[in-house]
């Protein structure tokens, strides 16, 4: 899905997502990628067993993150929270949504200037 181009944002936002990739300042990142709001994005750092854990998000506390977003792809993955409920403990709100919803609550945090970001995971 294509989204409408703002001028007026500061930061990264995502222009466009799709089932293997998302568009972020008019490069296209492979999924699963971290987005944020102010750095560009990196690889999702994929574990030896290939396995989600509470570990998975551990690097994402250096980014001073106020939320950030987790988009499971298609479907929202009940099998996740477990891990949610873990990160609970970390002091990063974590919010749980598939991956378009993830992708258009990270823009409007964008536009709002939060320091927002996201974990976009394949839509297949």
């Amino acid at each position: 899905m294509k989204f409408h181009q703002e001028n007026d944002v500061a930061g990264y936002t995502i222009s466009s997502y799709g089932d293997s990739d998302v568009v972020v300042g008019g490069c296209s990142y492979p999924l699963p990628v971290c987005v944020f709001s102010t750095v560009r994005p990196i690889a999702w750092p994929r574990s030896d067993s290939g396995r989600v854990s509470e570990h998975s998000f551990s690097f994402l506390m250096e980014y001073d993150l106020e939320v950030l977003l987790w988009g499971t792809g298609n479907e929202l993955v009940v099998d996740y929270f477990s891990i949610l409920y873990k990160l609970s403990g970390t002091g990063l709100p974590v919010e749980i949504m598939t991956t378009p919803a993830a992708c258009r609550t990270f823009n409007v945090l964008c536009l709002e200037k939060r320091r927002v970001g996201a974990v976009i995971f394949s839509l297949i």
